[in-house]
């Protein structure tokens, strides 16, 4: 899942969302009084909101499946510590004051169960530790969608086939690089499988774990997406 050119495009076109939840993050992390600490990055990326929580002074652990991803974070955030894993496998460190899954980062696998997960966030973050995240619910999009991106003056076309179930959404992506200017493009395909969940199994599930002031997101900072019934976003405290 996100080979490299996937990955390259990924970074370079859809950064808004992890920058902005970023900071976002940031902000509750210091309502909350904290200054500095490790905050665990899941589904990290290339590196984007990691780069902003180490520059606002916390130590980052960053956390992706993806290779690729993960050489990118260790080029943008050479400070951060990195950790290629799953969603299911990944071993968090204790004693957190942050925990961010940013863009859909928890629906990529297909293998958690969402009360575990939860429960472990909780295990994980110190007293006052704060978790943000955001998932895709059902109706996140139609039950057959088709759309095609032509980026960078021709030289990388993205279509992506969208089909919905009701608690599962699968997008088929098929990338066209171009090798250099004026070269043949090289194709690329990957079919990404995400679990859908419904607001109230998350703000339920964050309750039923431990977690307080438990408050849906609208938006993160000043990003174009608008979060709610189809693509919820919560943050919420561990007393």
């Amino acid at each position: 899942m996100y080979d490299r050119d996937l990955a390259e495009f990924h970074d370079a076109h859809a950064g808004e969302l992890a920058r902005e939840g970023a900071l976002t993050m940031v902000g509750h992390l210091r309502a909350a009084g904290w200054t500095r600490g490790t905050v665990a990055d899941l589904g990290c990326g290339g590196g984007i909101a990691a780069r902003v929580l180490v520059d606002a002074g916390f130590d980052v652990v960053a956390v992706d499946p993806s290779a690729a991803m993960l050489a990118m974070t260790r080029d943008r955030v050479p400070e951060a510590t990195t950790v290629e894993a799953t969603m299911a496998s990944v071993e968090l460190p204790d004693r957190l004051v942050g925990i961010v899954a940013l863009g859909e980062a928890l629906a990529y696998d297909l293998t958690i169960d969402l009360d575990e997960v939860l429960e472990a966030f909780h295990a994980a973050l110190r007293p006052g530790g704060v978790v943000l995240l955001d998932v895709p619910g059902p109706g996140r999009h139609g039950e057959d969608e088709e759309s095609t991106l032509v980026q960078d003056g021709g030289t990388v076309f993205l279509s992506v086939r969208t089909t919905s179930e009701r608690f599962r959404t699968t997008r088929r992506i098929t990338l066209f690089t171009r090798n250099g200017r004026g070269g043949s493009y090289r194709r690329h395909d990957e079919t990404h499988e995400l679990r859908l969940y419904p607001a109230q199994d998350v703000r339920t599930g964050l309750a039923r774990a431990g977690f307080v002031a438990v408050r849906p997101v609208e938006r993160y900072g000043s990003c174009a997406i608008e979060f709610g019934e189809h693509w919820p976003a919560f943050v919420a405290a561990r007393p």
